[in-house]
């Protein structure tokens, strides 16, 4: 094993193990039929609903994911039955986001300004069965390991941008829906723009890995005929290389017979790009060791990253296409969300949601829904509670609750703290 090898496992493995201990999932906060300053990066019509002069608000959240472990130990026997669940379709997958800022709303405009990170892997399926109970008893074709549409992407940027939202004159919509018992009684119109600049970082990986455990036990990467090998590419900010890209938000919000409400909006339409990137290549060779027995000063130190400054590196912002409705009685509301998600590398996600608050002290509600997600092969439980006595609010939502019973592949928190007048 070369030292170049040596150097590239050593951080990628920890890197990958660290993914698969700590990213559990995100169940996706917010619902598209939410009103008021939540409604901000879910349905841009739904924000200005509420009819509030003033409102301020201070938000943030962070989330992990993946689609295969959970919070528990695995065992053997059941190692197969989680393989299967992963889908082949999506690989093994793993990531993360953060989100911290503030919004000020001044009648139907808001302005917003946010510190933000996203991060996705997508490794492949059989990597998945690696992490999770090794080659043990594998026959010996089976220990090769196609790296081919390994892909990871990092976004560090800054967020910050207008929102609009204005509810069409009654004269426009009275002839759209006038049923005896179902009126149409305001129809809102809204959207967001946003002007984003920062960081970007994007890792391939190819070719064939063999794995094979030496006599102590501990994985030792061998030669294939199709050599692996690494590529990240990245810009660095502090050079002057700032990726900055132009994003839009779309949203419709209705209020039917006060008692129902519906959404639709379209979230994400727009791309970070930068010209003038940092690119590092490293292939796994199997040479042989200097007869003299000394290393070579480049291959000890590595291979200095090479600047190219005409290559581009774009990252398309997730896309999502959103719709939902709400019924609201006296003391309670039920609702449930459609969530159809775009992701750069291609993948798609669907999740549905059903979800409830109960709103009995008016002060003080509280909300309970679960997720399914086809990408994240998951079902999630989360909980949410507001405190808003007078013009003050602080809420905040927690997931997954089925961490409890050690059976979580995500976890989540955010918390909004403001005031409305």
């Amino acid at each position: 094993m070369t030292n170049k090898r040596n150097r590239v496992l050593s951080i990628l493995f920890p890197v990958l193990c660290l993914l698969t201990v700590i990213c559990y999932g995100t169940a996706g906060a917010g619902s598209v039929t939410e009103t008021g300053v939540y409604a901000l990066q879910n349905n841009p019509a739904a924000v200005n609903v509420e009819g509030h002069f003033i409102n301020f608000n201070l938000e943030g959240g962070m989330s992990v994911w993946n689609n295969l472990f959970f919070n528990d130990h695995i065992e053997q026997q059941d190692s197969e039955r989680y393989v299967e669940k992963m889908s082949e379709k999506y690989g093994f997958l793993a990531g993360n986001n953060f989100y911290s800022g503030l919004n000020l709303g001044i009648g139907p405009v808001t302005g917003f300004v946010r510190a933000r990170e996203d991060s996705m892997i997508s490794l492949p399926y059989k990597i998945g069965e690696l992490l999770l109970y090794g080659n043990e008893g594998w026959e010996e074709d089976d220990v090769y390991f196609s790296l081919d549409e390994t892909e990871g992407s990092l976004a560090v940027y800054g967020d910050t941008g207008v929102n609009f939202s204005y509810e069409l004159p009654r004269e426009y919509t009275a002839d759209l829906f006038d049923e005896e018992e179902f009126e149409l009684q305001e129809l809102w119109l809204g959207a967001s723009y946003h002007y984003m600049m920062g960081m970007l970082a994007r890792i391939q990986a190819g070719g064939d890995l063999k794995i094979e455990y030496d006599e102590e036990g501990f994985i030792d990467p061998g030669a294939s005929e199709s050599d692996p090998w690494v590529m990240v590419k990245y810009n660095d900010p502090a050079e002057g290389d700032l990726a900055s890209g132009h994003v839009f938000d779309f949203g419709l919000y209705s209020v039917i017979d006060d008692r129902f409400s519906a959404g639709i909006s379209l979230i994400g339409l727009g791309s970070m790009s930068v010209t003038g990137v940092y690119v590092m290549e490293e292939t796994f060779e199997e040479n042989n060791e200097p007869e003299n027995g000394e290393q070579d000063e480049n291959d000890e130190n590595g291979d200095e990253p090479e600047y190219d400054p005409d290559l581009e590196l774009k990252w398309k912002v997730p896309t999502e296409f959103k719709a939902g409705v709400r019924f609201r009685e006296d003391w309670y509301q039920i609702y449930g969300d459609y969530v159809l998600t775009s992701y750069h590398n291609g993948l798609n996600d669907s999740s549905i949601t059903l979800g409830g608050v109960v709103d009995y002290v008016e002060w003080l509600p509280v909300q309970l829904a679960g997720t399914y997600s086809t990408m994240r092969n998951d079902i999630t439980l989360d909980a949410g509670l507001e405190l808003k006595p007078g013009p003050v609010h602080l809420k905040t939502e927690i997931s997954d609750l089925l961490g409890v019973f050690n059976r979580a592949r995500s976890a989540e928190v955010n918390l909004n703290i403001g005031f409305s007048y």
